[in-house]
């Protein structure tokens, strides 16, 4: 099996003279074991904050990050230009008559939108819908214990009690308990934030300061401290991670790049060397090969 290590990554290097310009891809992605360990590292880098404003911009590029590796979406303008009033349910029927609901954020602000002049809708993933209920916890409180005492579950001081003593990653893990037991009622409780006075505030940056976050500093001194200095990982860089595992995965390249607000040309360019891998294992499917008897 390929592991993380022994995956080629694009190096940004030999872009053909004469070419539009396309994203500019960093020679790494996150791999599985910095992920670990930056996931590790959160809970203790958050509670070295010596002031709330710092605390609170970690908690949001930490938020930022993990959305990005979510769905794909640039760090920068089109992730920290996401509202709530972008986000939007939907609800679709299977063949079975059976009735699917999914939440997407549309996305309005950045490179895509700038050249293009139009949006595009980024289907959110249980885990970026997490991201977002957790963000709600800890800087939208009150709407999100109204919404505990209407649904019965806890008494709306027991539930602020609960909630103020968990770590940052005890309420990602309550997060995604409470999405297994209520996943209808909190789709509704993302959605009706766009009909909430809190409907034009940027989701990714903090309610108290709604202009441009310095995300990318913020970043590298977590990974410093997650990963050492020598690190070489920046936010775009999930962004990456995103793309080649989608395709290490066998997902169309042309839905992701949909997803992206990339061109399937590009994506096919620039990423699908991973394609390629993943086709060549299949031929040759030296996994399967057993050592001890002939394969002819």
């Amino acid at each position: 099996m390929m592991i993380d290590s022994e995956v080629p990554s694009y190096n940004g290097k030999n872009i053909i003279a004469g070419k539009p310009k396309v994203d500019k891809v960093d020679k790494n992605f996150v791999k599985d074991e910095q992920l670990e360990a930056l996931r590790n590292s959160y809970d203790s880098i958050i509670a070295s904050s010596t002031k709330d404003e710092t605390k609170a911009n970690r908690e949001f590029c930490i938020f930022q990050a993990e959305f990005i590796n979510e769905t794909g979406v640039r760090p920068g303008e089109e992730i920290e230009g996401i509202r709530f009033s972008d986000i939007s349910l939907h609800e679709d029927e299977d063949k079975n008559g059976n009735i699917q609901k999914f939440l997407s954020a549309k996305v309005t602000k950045g490179k895509t939108s700038s050249a293009s002049g139009k949006s595009r809708d980024v289907v959110l993933s249980a885990e970026a819908i997490h991201i977002i209920n957790q963000i709600c916890i800890d800087h939208y409180s009150q709407m999100f214990l109204d919404f505990i005492e209407a649904m019965n579950t806890k008494n709306k001081n027991e539930g602020e009690k609960q909630l103020h003593e968990m770590s940052f990653s005890e309420k990602r893990q309550w997060c995604e308990e409470y999405f297994d037991m209520y996943r209808d009622d909190l789709f509704q409780f993302v959605h009706d934030m766009k009909k909430s006075k809190f409907e034009k505030n940027k989701v990714f940056l903090r309610p108290d300061k709604q202009d441009k976050g310095n995300m990318p500093h913020i970043f590298a001194q977590i990974a410093e401290r997650a990963l050492g200095e020598n690190s070489d990982i920046v936010l775009y860089s999930f962004r990456h991670r995103y793309i080649n595992k989608a395709l290490l995965k066998g997902t169309d390249i042309y839905i992701i790049a949909k997803n992206c607000g990339n061109s399937a040309e590009v994506i096919q360019k620039y990423y699908d060397h991973l394609h390629n891998i993943k086709l060549a294992r299949k031929m040759t499917d030296f996994d399967n090969l057993d050592p001890t008897k002939s394969n002819y």
